[in-house]
């Protein structure tokens, strides 16, 4: 973590530890969904953004534009491929609430999922941050939601078969990436870092999802499967909690940030 102040250091491993910390309440409870997500990103979330002194709103309105669309097509295309299935697990759709046929956690968990990512991209590896969340990215966020509403009701009607969905929301999550940093890629080292240092926090989450048995990975088909902590899982699985987290941090530095 070069160029990091080793008091942000020992921060970052206090959100390491909070998150095992987190995961052992979380499992001794037999927490659902909602409740393991307020306590794992909701409160760290909450402490960034009051360290965070600029356009906090910014922040909320740049995950709602992003997460709500991409929650509507990995999520709904996802289970319709058979890539993964939780939304007939009452841990996870613990609400019963549905929107377009999507339980509620879903958004829910992609809002959070990215706020998350972006605040603790600008607190640990953006010290020269500034709000400036501009039309250009309000346009792609939107036009990213039609195209994701045109797909999931083209998929609908015509029931195509859709092998390797997974590797293929990976693919567009690394296109996306390297589409924003294309002009600048001085950022390239800072993102590729962000995704690599926080690959531990995925997977804390990965390994305390599987183990309260909030999703699994039932009959899509994947580029292969690994063993990870007992269980099995997709190794597309594994690699969403690097390449995600960098596509979050790159489109938000370029589009909301100063790119510096």
């Amino acid at each position: 973590m070069k160029h990091i102040s080793s008091k942000k250091k020992f921060q970052f491993l206090v959100l390491v530890l909070y998150e095992f910390i987190v995961g052992f309440v979380a499992l001794s409870l037999n927490f659902n969904t909602l409740w393991y997500l307020s306590v794992s990103w909701v409160f760290p979330t909450i402490f960034f953004l009051y360290k965070l002194h600029i356009n906090r709103y910014r922040y909320i309105l740049e995950a709602l534009l992003w997460s709500i669309p991409g929650s509507l097509l990995i999520d709904w295309v996802g289970h319709y491929s058979r890539a993964w299935s939780y939304w007939d697990n009452p841990l996870f759709a613990s609400t019963g609430v549905n929107v377009l046929g999507i339980p509620l956690e879903s958004f829910i968990w992609g809002l959070l999922f990215w706020i998350f990512y972006v605040v603790t991209y600008e607190y640990f590896f953006d010290e020269n941050r500034a709000s400036n969340f501009n039309k250009k990215e309000k346009f792609l966020a939107l036009s990213f939601a039609v195209i994701s509403l045109i797909v999931v009701l083209l998929v609908n009607s015509y029931k195509p078969n859709i092998p390797f969905f997974y590797l293929l929301i990976l693919l567009l999550m690394i296109f996306m990436t390297a589409i924003s940093l294309a002009t600048y890629r001085i950022l390239i080292p800072r993102v590729l870092k962000f995704g690599l240092i926080v690959f531990i926090l995925g997977l804390q989450v990965e390994f305390f999802s599987l183990k309260l048995d909030l999703w699994l990975f039932p009959e899509g088909e994947f580029v292969r499967k690994m063993l990870f902590m007992g269980y099995m899982v997709p190794i597309e699985e594994i690699l969403w909690w690097i390449v995600v987290p960098m596509a979050v941090a790159a489109v938000h530095e370029v589009f909301a940030d100063n790119h510096k």
